[in-house]
């Protein structure tokens, strides 16, 4: 939670007036300006969050993304619907077991995108790490 509260001050947002989006299922629909600055927004909050260690919940990243591009967040009652449907499937879905060179792979894979990230925040230097 510390660091939502850092992100969201950085963006001067309140995190009372943020909704949680069930990043599952969700859809976008904007003028394209507002969807831009969305997926603008979305990926330097993701950036922000998984250099510093919070690699779930990327319900909250979209959130604070659709908060600050200044879209309205909306939940349907049928979605709740579709989501207990989907989940049961995950459920039922046997798991298929992973051989060393899929964990190798995994791995390799989760780095190159981390220090990719750490990369490219280096441009803005004060907002991801101050």
């Amino acid at each position: 939670m510390r660091y939502l509260q850092k992100i969201a001050d950085k963006l001067d947002l309140s995190l009372e007036n943020v909704s949680y989006v069930g990043e599952s299922l969700f859809a976008v629909t904007a003028d394209s300006k507002k969807s831009e600055e969305f997926i603008k927004y979305w990926d330097f909050i993701a950036r922000y969050l998984e250099i510093h260690g919070i690699h779930s919940g990327e319900g909250n990243a979209i959130g604070m993304a659709a908060a600050k591009a200044g879209l309205k967040v909306y939940n349907p009652s049928w979605l709740g619907k579709i989501n207990s449907v989907r989940q049961h499937l995950d459920a039922s879905d046997r798991k298929s077991q992973r051989t060393q060179w899929d964990i190798l792979q995994r791995k390799l894979a989760y780095h190159y995108r981390l220090n990719k990230a750490r990369i490219i925040s280096l441009k803005d230097f004060d907002f991801f790490y101050s």
